[in-house]
């Protein structure tokens, strides 16, 4: 089986977290999984309809049983935390609709500020659909952005943490004086019981439902662990 026949293969399952460790390298290197992504889907679409047909072959073999059960758990607990996972919240972008697909990401981590730019993008080139963050983290930067989606709108708390690289009390509050936000107010806000409750059930939840990267995403039917290019993401939302 070719190179790009293997990548289709992989990416076209629902992964679990054990992906081999070619795999592992295409994530660490986001721009190569695109190139090879792009290369598959515009060059070599043909190769798709081969890489389903070894999907279900190899889905028939029984030394895939214990895949099969690691997704089949992996679903059942998305189908437990769905009313919350998928609900309208104030870091969510897109219509007022349930979530087509909730990204768990925190401040201070490059590649989770990479997938939420690309989320962005997909906002905007599927307006029919919802897209929901969540904190997979409770650290004071995190719960700033909250704080700032709660009272300025999802936009604001994108910006906030693609700008956050320390934890500094005095250089997050200089950082958000810079934006024009009120920091003792949003301080306050990010400090109370309220929001230190909603930030601990968000990371519960990321780590419930089986997620140990930063960032990943969560589908109606499947689990996605390390920042995915966007033409990844759209093939999955075009199922």
């Amino acid at each position: 089986m070719s190179r790009i026949s293997a990548c289709a293969l992989v990416l076209l399952l629902p992964l679990p977290g054990h992906a081999g460790d070619w795999v592992a390298r295409l994530k660490r290197q986001p721009a190569l999984m695109d190139q090879e992504m792009r290369q598959l889907l515009t060059q070599e679409p043909e190769l798709v309809d081969e890489a389903l047909a070894q999907v279900a072959a190899a889905q028939s073999d029984a030394s895939w049983q214990p895949l099969q059960d690691e997704i089949t758990s992996d679903l059942g607990q998305i189908g437990t935390e769905a009313p919350r996972l998928f609900a309208v919240s104030p870091q969510g972008i897109g219509p007022q609709v349930t979530a087509s697909l909730t990204l768990f990401t925190r401040a201070d981590c490059p590649a989770c500020q990479r997938a939420e730019a690309e989320l962005r993008v997909l906002a905007v080139q599927h307006p029919d659909k919802r897209f929901e963050i969540r904190s997979l983290s409770t650290t004071l930067p995190d719960r700033l952005a909250m704080a700032l989606a709660e009272t300025h709108g999802a936009e604001a708390a994108i910006s906030f943490r693609a700008q956050v690289t320390t934890q500094d009390r005095a250089a997050l509050t200089a950082l958000l004086e810079q934006a024009g936000h009120d920091p003792e107010a949003l301080l306050t806000l990010a400090e109370s019981a309220q929001m230190n409750r909603e930030a601990d059930l968000q990371a519960r939840q990321f780590e419930v439902l089986g997620l140990d990267t930063a960032p990943s995403y969560v589908m109606p039917d499947r689990l996605i662990r390390g920042q995915m290019p966007a033409v990844v993401l759209e093939g999955y939302l075009a199922e």
